[in-house]
């Protein structure tokens, strides 16, 4: 396993329930997020959350954030970009993955958030990329929307509503950096075998937010470019990667949700997945 952390194991917390998935689509509306809480706070349904969507309902059930590195490194802590929000103040139950294939700082948080009270699911890496795991403590899929469909039918909820699940490469937030800081210090050698004295920085919500050092003048001139630019759009991923990698595998996980009495509806307007069945919130969520 990538790290000496204890894994969580699912419990049927939303037996019989309507899950209600909020993920990142740009269709996902404060008065889509307002209907959901009414019918929450009346108890008819549960509502799990992904990466800044809890920051529209900080009132869910879940924070499903399953990037280890990126998403708890630039939400939390001292290095957060956003000063006025920190992940690690919502209060329920927040899950990220464990997995031998994430990268160093990933792996190296992972203790960091347990100590933290993050539950921690286990991902075996690209060969799960689909179908649904039935073992508790592990998930299959490759993003945050097939991931948390799969933890919330082990969970035990049905049906599975999903709203800002469009897979067209837009988010309802601005981006946040794909790469991870560079934390080598200034003075250590980069992989190139050059002394790292080149400072890469750039101006960020009204401070400076060093990227770390590098070999490179132009290196570190790249860097600022690609995390000032990725930051200041809602472009994540390529059309082309959701089109190969991302949309087809939804449709291996309908034997499963099948054998395992779980309906999911898409309730996205315009979404790319169309493996689902649709229809209009009001009707799924009544």
């Amino acid at each position: 396993m990538t790290a000496d952390v204890e894994l969580w194991s699912i419990p049927r917390c939303f037996e019989g329930r309507p899950v209600v998935i909020l993920a990142g689509g740009s269709s996902l509306t404060i008065e889509q997020v307002r209907y959901v809480r009414a019918r929450h706070d009346a108890g008819r349904c549960a509502v799990i959350a992904i990466n800044r969507s809890w920051e529209l309902a900080p009132w869910s059930d879940w924070l499903w954030a399953a990037d280890s590195g990126r998403f708890w490194l630039w939400e939390t802590g001292s290095i957060r970009l956003r000063q006025d929000v920190d992940a690690m103040d919502f209060e329920a139950t927040k899950i990220t993955l464990a997995s031998d294939e994430s990268p160093a700082p990933a792996k190296a948080n992972l203790p960091v958030l347990a100590e933290q009270g993050v539950r921690i699911l286990w991902h075996p890496g690209s060969e799960w990329h689909t179908g649904l795991s039935r073992d508790p403590t592990m998930v299959r899929g490759n993003n945050g929307g097939y991931q948390s469909i799969n933890a919330a039918a082990l969970a035990g909820g049905n049906p599975i509503i999903t709203l800002g699940l469009q897979a067209r490469g837009k988010h309802w937030h601005k981006g946040w950096p794909i790469g991870q800081p560079s934390y080598e210090a200034e003075g250590a050698l980069d992989p190139s075998g050059m002394v790292r004295k080149h400072r890469a920085a750039i101006e960020w919500g009204g401070r400076e937010l060093e990227l770390g050092w590098f070999g490179a003048p132009e290196d570190a001139r790249r860097c600022e470019a690609h995390y000032r630019n990725r930051m200041a759009s809602t472009d994540d991923p390529p059309s082309s990667h959701l089109q190969s990698y991302y949309i087809p595998n939804f449709a291996t996980m309908l034997p499963d949700l099948e054998d395992m009495g779980t309906r999911v509806i898409q309730s996205t307007p315009n979404s790319a997945i169309k493996v689902f069945e649709n229809l209009p919130l009001e009707e799924a969520l009544p």
